[in-house]
This record gives structure tokens, sequence and C-alpha cells, in this order.
């Protein structure tokens, strides 16, 4: 098993917010997500609100 060096995993650890000072452990259910995936759904629900549910094209 290789162990990512303390930099990059602090670096990985950044995009979830959720974990800021907590040890999680993914059981293969819901669970923290990273920022980019946060700021992608926030970022379609703002389109969503923007053109409405049938957006003409």
């Amino acid at each position: 098993m290789t162990i990512a060096p303390p930099s990059s995993l602090a670096a990985h650890r950044q995009q979830f917010p959720a974990l800021t000072n907590k040890a999680y452990f993914n059981y293969g259910g819901q669970g923290a997500m990273p920022q980019a995936a946060i700021d992608a759904i926030m970022q379609a629900h703002h389109q969503a609100q923007e053109q409405g549910p049938f957006p003409v094209r």
C-alpha cells in the first residue's frame, strides 16, 4: 500500500470542507463531497433557477 505524502494528503483534505478537524471513514453510504462537486451542484441549481426547468434553446 502506498501512503500519500503529508502535503498531498493535506491538499486533498482541503477539498472536503465537512472533514475539517475530523477523522472520516467512508463506509460506502452518503458522505462528504469535495468542494468542486458542491460548486458544480450550486452552479447547476442557480442555472435552473434562472432558466427554469425547461430552457429554450
